[in-house]
């Protein structure tokens, strides 16, 4: 941001201008908000999804390798932003992923 310019509202990125989501404290992009949509449904429902699944979704016209590779890069951000709160989004091959309270180790606190 250039100095002297004033900062945008908070649902908006200062750099891209796309609007941003709030999950559980943390703004997400829009995608981010939707992928993370999906994976906390499926897991209220007691459930997890598949990377498969999550392919088929969100980039179905994208060669596998790369949609998968871009899936879980996109997670790994998410659970980085997701670092201070209560929840973690997990996987367990093969069954998928799911959103997860986040177990904090007394010894490290």
């Amino acid at each position: 941001m250039k100095p002297g310019t004033t900062r945008p509202a908070s649902g908006i990125c200062p750099y891209c201008r796309q609007r941003m989501l709030i999950r559980h404290g943390v703004r997400l992009s829009p995608r981010q908000a939707d992928l993370f949509d999906i994976i906390e449904r499926v897991s209220q429902a007691g459930g997890r999804i598949s990377i498969e699944a999550l392919v088929d979704i969100f980039y179905p016209a994208k060669p596998t390798c790369k949609a998968k590779a871009t899936i879980k890069v996109t997670i790994i951000h998410i659970n980085g932003m997701l670092e201070q709160t209560g929840v973690i989004i997990k996987s367990q091959r093969p069954d998928g992923y799911r959103l997860e309270r986040r177990v904090y180790n007394a010894a490290c606190l």
